[in-house]
C-alpha cells in the first residue's frame, strides 16, 4: 500500500509543477509586454482594467511617470465650471479665466477637461531683488514670459511664451498677409497689384505716426491705420470686420515677429495744439512758405503733384521702388488724412521711406500751420450724382479755354481700377468731371481730369486715353475713343467692355484737347442724330446712359486696365418739354 500511495504523490506532485507551469508563462509574456509600455499607456490600460472591474483603484505597485517623485501625487485641476450641451459654463469671471488659463474644454463624456496652464516657471531666482537665471536659455525664457522679482522676493511671470499671441497671428495671416507677406516682408501674393508697395513691417519703418522722424509709431496710430485705412491707397480700412481687441492682437503680433528692435523704446508723440482760425494773412505766409520751403519741386506750381522732381528717376522709396507726389488737390488721395490737424502732422513728423521730410526744425509752429491752411484752401470739393444736365447754347464752345463752360453745370465722377485678388486697383486717376451743351443740331460733351504727367506713348509707356461708352441697344455699345499720342478720336463698337472692338468706317465725332499744370481738358462734339443706327441717338433719348474709362499710361493702363466711373446719365435741362413734343399726336 505503501509503495502505491508514494506513487500516488509522485503523481499530484508532477500534475501541479505543469499547472504552475502553464500559469506562469502567460503571467510572464504579459508582465514583459507590459514593461515594454511607457507610463502613459500604462496608466491609461490599468484604468480600463480598473473600469472592467468596477473599481477605480489602481494597485499601489503601479509603475510611476517618467520623472515623477516616490510618493508624490498627480495634482488634479479642478475649476467651477460645468458642461451644458457640450459648452464649458463657469460660474463667473474668475473662474471663467481660471479655465482659460489651464485651457479647460469639456470631453465627450460632457466632463471638463483641463490640461495645461497653471504657474509659469523658468529656472530663475531672486538675489537681492534681482532675476538671476541658471543660464542663457533660462535668461531668454524669463524675458520671453516677462518674469521679474516681486515685492517678496519671488519669481512671478505675466507673459504667455512664443504661442500666447495665437489669436493675433491667425488673424494676420487670414487679413494681412496677402500683401504684407507671411513673413511681413510686404511680398505677399497680391503686393505686385498694390499702389504703394505694401508695408515692410521688417524695416521697421513706418510712415504714418504721431511721433518724431524715426522713431515708432504708437498702438493708436497703427490702431488709426488699420481701422480707418489709406486713403488712395490700397489699404482698405478693416473696421467693419475686425474688432478692436482683434486689432490690438495683430499689432502685437506684427510688435513682436517682425519689428521688435523698433519697438523696443516707445516712440513719443507730440502734442497737436489748436489751430490758428484761417484768415488771408495765414493763407498768404502758407502760400509763400510752400514756394520758400520748394514743396513745388515735387508737389507742383498748384500742389496737384506733377513737379518735376517727382518724375526723375530716382525719386523712389527706401526700398527702392518708384512713387509719385500726392496729389494735394485731392483730399480722398491723402492717405495722412485730409483735415487740418492730419496736414500739419505730415508736415511735422515727415513721412519715413519717402522723399517727405520733416519741417518742425526747420519752421515754426505758425508757419507749419500757416501751410497746413494753404492746402486745405485748394482742396477739390466733388459734386457726386448719378445725373448729369446739359446746358442749351445757341452755338457749342468748341474750345477747351471758352469762358462758357466755367458757367455750365458739372458732375463729378469717381473713378476706380478692376478688382483683382478681391481688390481694387489703384489708378492714378480717380476723379473725373463732365459738363454738356447742345444746341437744335449738336451736342457737345467735356471731360476734365487731373494728371501728373502727360503721356503720349514710347516704348517703355502706352499713351493716355479716354473711352466714353454709350449703350445703343442690348449688348451694344458706341464708344468714343481718344488718344494721346495722335490726339485722335475713333468711334467703335462693342458687344461689350471685354470683346474686341470693332472699327467703324466713319467717325462722326470731332475732338479737341489741352494738357496745362497737370489738369487735362477734353471736348468732343457730334450731331445729335447721325442716322447711323449704330451710333447713340441724342434726339430720341431722355435719359442717356454713359460710363467713362480713363488711361493713365504712366501706370502701364490700357484695355481693361483702366480707370472706370459707374454708369451715370445724360440729361437734357428740358428733356421733359422736348418729350412733350415728340409724344403729342394730331388729334391730341
Amino acid at each position: 500500500m505503501k509503495p502505491q500511495s508514494n506513487k500516488s504523490v509522485y503523481i499530484i506532485l508532477i500534475a501541479f509543477l505543469f499547472l504552475l507551469l502553464f500559469i506562469s508563462l502567460p503571467v510572464y509574456g504579459l508582465d514583459m509586454t507590459v514593461n515594454k509600455l511607457n507610463g502613459n499607456t500604462l496608466k491609461q490600460g490599468m484604468i480600463i482594467l480598473a473600469q472592467a472591474d468596477g473599481s477605480a483603484k489602481e494597485d499601489e505597485g503601479d509603475e510611476k511617470e517618467e520623472g515623477e517623485e516616490e510618493g508624490e501625487e498627480e495634482e488634479e485641476i479642478e475649476v467651477d465650471c460645468k458642461c451644458v450641451d457640450g459648452e464649458l459654463e463657469c460660474a463667473d469671471e474668475d473662474a471663467e479665466s481660471e479655465a482659460e488659463e489651464y485651457e479647460c474644454e469639456c470631453d465627450e463624456d460632457g466632463e471638463v477637461a483641463c490640461e495645461g496652464g497653471g504657474e509659469l516657471e523658468v529656472d530663475c531666482k531672486c538675489v537681492d531683488g534681482e532675476l538671476e537665471c541658471a543660464d542663457e536659455d533660462a535668461e531668454s525664457e524669463a524675458e520671453e514670459y516677462e518674469c521679474e522679482c516681486d515685492e517678496d522676493g519671488e519669481v512671478a511671470c505675466e507673459g504667455g511664451g512664443e504661442e500666447e499671441n495665437i489669436l493675433g497671428k491667425e488673424l494676420f495671416e487670414a487679413y494681412c498677409s496677402r500683401c504684407h507677406g507671411i513673413e511681413g516682408d510686404g511680398k505677399g501674393e497680391a503686393s505686385n497689384f498694390t499702389y504703394p508697395r505694401p508695408r515692410d513691417f521688417t524695416s521697421g519703418m513706418f510712415k504714418f505716426r504721431t511721433t518724431p522722424s524715426g522713431e515708432p509709431p504708437t498702438d493708436d496710430d497703427l490702431k488709426r491705420t488699420i481701422l480707418g485705412g489709406l486713403s488712395g491707397t490700397s489699404m482698405f480700412g478693416w473696421k467693419s470686420k475686425l474688432s478692436e481687441s482683434d486689432v490690438e492682437a495683430i499689432i502685437d503680433y506684427i510688435k513682436t515677429e517682425f519689428s521688435e528692435e523698433a519697438f523696443e523704446f516707445e516712440g513719443e508723440p507730440f502734442e497737436i495744439g489748436d489751430p490758428p482760425p484761417v484768415s488771408e494773412e495765414i493763407l498768404k505766409s502758407g502760400k509763400d512758405l510752400f514756394t520758400k520751403a520748394k514743396c513745388w519741386e515735387c508737389h507742383g506750381k498748384y500742389a496737384r503733384g506733377n513737379g518735376e522732381k517727382g518724375w526723375q528717376p530716382n525719386f523712389k522709396d527706401d526700398w527702392g521702388y518708384k512713387i509719385w507726389p500726392t496729389n494735394l488737390n485731392h483730399p480722398w488721395e491723402m492717405r495722412n488724412g485730409s483735415h487740418l490737424e492730419d496736414i500739419y502732422r505730415s508736415i511735422t513728423t515727415a513721412l519715413d521711406g519717402t522723399p517727405m521730410p520733416s519741417f518742425a526744425d526747420a519752421y515754426s509752429d505758425e508757419l507749419r500751420w500757416g501751410v497746413a491752411h494753404y492746402i486745405k484752401s485748394l482742396h477739390v470739393i466733388r459734386k457726386l450724382g448719378s445725373k448729369i444736365r446739359l446746358s442749351k447754347a445757341d452755338k457749342i464752345p468748341f474750345s477747351t479755354k471758352d469762358k462758357f463752360w466755367d458757367g455750365v453745370d458739372h458732375l463729378d465722377m469717381k473713378m476706380e481700377g478692376k478688382k483683382v485678388f478681391g481688390m481694387t486697383l489703384i489708378s492714378a486717376i480717380t476723379n473725373m468731371r463732365i459738363r454738356g451743351v447742345y444746341t437744335k443740331s449738336e451736342v457737345a460733351i467735356m471731360l476734365e481730369w487731373m494728371d501728373k504727367k502727360p503721356d503720349k506713348s514710347d516704348a517703355a509707356f502706352p499713351p493716355d486715353a479716354i473711352r466714353l461708352q454709350f449703350p445703343v441697344r442690348r449688348g451694344i455699345l458706341n464708344i468714343w475713343f481718344w488718344k494721346a499720342s495722335d490726339n485722335s478720336i475713333t468711334e467703335y463698337n462693342a458687344s461689350g467692355q471685354g470683346i474686341k472692338l470693332i472699327r467703324q468706317k466713319n467717325t462722326d465725332v470731332e475732338i479737341v484737347s489741352d494738357y496745362s499744370d497737370g489738369v487735362y481738358r477734353l471736348v468732343f462734339k457730334r450731331p445729335l442724330n447721325t442716322g447711323d443706327k449704330n451710333d447713340i441717338n441724342f434726339e430720341t433719348n431722355e435719359l442717356v446712359p454713359f460710363s467713362v474709362i480713363a488711361y493713365d499710361g504712366k501706370n502701364m493702363e490700357k484695355g481693361e486696365r483702366g480707370a472706370r466711373s459707374g454708369v451715370k446719365y445724360i440729361v437734357y435741362k428740358d428733356a421733359k418739354k422736348r418729350a412733350g413734343k415728340r409724344d403729342k399726336r394730331p388729334g391730341q
